[in-house]
């Protein structure tokens, strides 16, 4: 039983320090934390974090984006748009940058960006043939964002043809 409590403060006493002050180690721990701020809802504490993982060297393209949203909720919209095209230039298949991305237009009301962004988007969720219950909402969003973002075009042909969408994809996931 001694032996035991000895071997473990030892061993303690061992890893702690490397846990401080190994980078790696302590770039876990900080996403660590900005994924649990992320998922409270605490924008400006979750960036903190996010912030102290991009110092370090590599590349992190969903902490990226994840990094332009909590500034996009704060209402940051310049660092929010750095961030959100950022990941999109290390990975250009996230499918929430752009739908992000499209949200912060779509606030702006900078129409063409956001209905191009909305159709990168529903452009990618074609690709997958199966989705997921939280891809398939997350493409009628975009759907409807998009038909939206063409009526503020005045681009109503293009947003019939996304309306037929639309009305074909929700027969397909509604069950009698």
């Amino acid at each position: 039983m001694k032996k035991r409590a000895i071997l473990t403060i030892l061993s303690v006493l061992v890893i702690f320090p490397f846990y401080f002050f190994v980078p790696s180690l302590k770039r876990d721990r900080n996403r660590y934390h900005g994924d649990e701020k992320f998922k409270a809802q605490q924008w400006e504490k979750a960036a903190h974090y996010y912030e102290k993982v991009l110092r370090f060297k590599g590349t992190f393209p969903k902490l990226t984006s994840r990094l332009g949203y909590c500034y996009l909720q704060l209402g940051d919209t310049t660092k929010a748009q750095r961030f959100l095209k950022a990941s999109l230039q290390e990975d250009s298949t996230l499918l929430k940058s752009y739908r992000w991305l499209g949200d912060l237009h779509t606030a702006q009301k900078n129409w063409p960006n956001a209905a191009r962004d909305f159709s990168r988007l529903i452009h990618l969720y074609r690709a997958h043939h199966t989705l997921s219950s939280e891809e398939a909402a997350d493409y009628l969003y975009a759907l409807d964002r998009l038909v939206f973002c063409q009526l503020q075009l005045k681009q109503d042909s293009t947003a019939l043809r996304q309306l037929h969408d639309f009305a074909s994809v929700l027969r397909t996931r509604v069950t009698p």
